[in-house]
């Protein structure tokens, strides 16, 4: 059960919140510098890897929890759904929320 935390944490709230501050720092570099291809495509790839992670990670969740696989999937979607969700949050409006 502690594997499951653990899983749920890093997938729904760690990573995309991790990599949600990347598209700040994205954001800030285009802001001082011309805009590169390379920031571009750092915000494609770190938004694919968020909704790898995650499906990845309830497939993960349904084969410790029953032993199959495929009862992973009910656990994909919304974990999928849910950690792009909070990666968007932090990437688009994480600006706003630091400012004081």
């Amino acid at each position: 059960m502690m594997a499951v935390i653990f899983l749920i944490i890093s997938a729904a709230i760690a990573a995309p919140f991790a990599l949600g501050m990347t598209g700040i720092y994205s954001s800030f570099m285009e802001g001082l510098v011309k805009s590169s291809e390379l920031i571009e495509t750092s915000k494609i790839a770190v938004g694919s890897y968020i909704i790898i992670h995650s499906a990845l990670a309830g497939l993960i969740i349904g084969l410790s929890m029953y032993g199959n696989l495929k009862k992973g999937i009910k656990f994909s979607i919304p974990l999928t759904i849910v950690s792009y969700g909070i990666f968007y949050l932090i990437s688009n409006f994480g600006t706003s929320l630091l400012v004081f």
